[in-house]
């Protein structure tokens, strides 16, 4: 009898062993995946700053290069365009577009033009004024108006009028005689070369 005892015991001995050794192992197997996980996002964490730190380098460069052409000027533009003139046309005028019998718009035409005088759609900063020379320096600017260069592009304009750039202000309260001479002054920088452009346009009286 002792002998079986010792011999139960002795199993039950063996098989918590046995359990705890497979208890173990499966801890273990459960273990390995985990860190393994945390090695590859580890691993893709790093690749991925590397891939932004090298972006950022290009970025850099990039807007480097860009700082140089629109500051500078110092590259050379005429492989992009070469802008050469900046004018109003002759359609820039004061229009009556609800047909009451009185001008409450201002359209402006701007055209950009190379050396062989296509037209290009230059991009730019855009400040257009309406004046009356007839009177004293203080009061002879009429309106003006600022049009930015992330705004610009919307106004390029395509009819039978031509193609350009076209400018609808609204001077219903401020202009109210059109019995003299007015006068357009437009100004255009361009974003590339960093050069200005002038022009101006005076709107005679038309009779009725």
């Amino acid at each position: 009898m002792d002998g079986k005892v010792i011999t139960v015991k002795t199993l039950n001995i063996l098989l918590a062993g046995c359990l705890l050794a497979i208890t173990a192992g499966c801890d273990g197997q459960k273990a390995k995946p985990a860190i393994s996980e945390k090695v590859v996002l580890q691993q893709q964490n790093a690749q991925l700053k590397k891939q932004i730190d090298t972006y950022k380098t290009e970025n850099a460069e990039l807007q480097k290069r860009l700082s140089t052409l629109t500051v500078t000027g110092k590259a050379d533009t005429k492989d992009i365009y070469d802008l050469k003139k900046v004018e109003l046309t002759k359609y820039t005028n004061f229009y009556d577009h609800d047909k009451d019998g009185k001008k409450e718009k201002l359209i402006a035409y701007l055209k950009p033009t190379d050396s062989q005088g296509d037209i290009i759609k230059a991009a730019g900063e855009v400040n257009i004024q309406l004046w009356d020379l007839n009177q004293n320096d203080s009061a002879a600017l009429l309106m003006q108006w600022n049009i930015p260069a992330d705004k610009l592009g919307e106004k390029w304009f395509s009819a039978i009028l031509g193609t350009n750039y076209r400018f609808a202000f609204d001077i219903t309260d401020k202009v109210k005689d059109f019995s003299k001479p007015l006068t357009v002054k437009a100004t255009f920088k361009d974003r590339l070369s960093g050069k200005t452009f002038f022009s101006q346009k005076v709107i005679e009286p038309k009779a009725d």
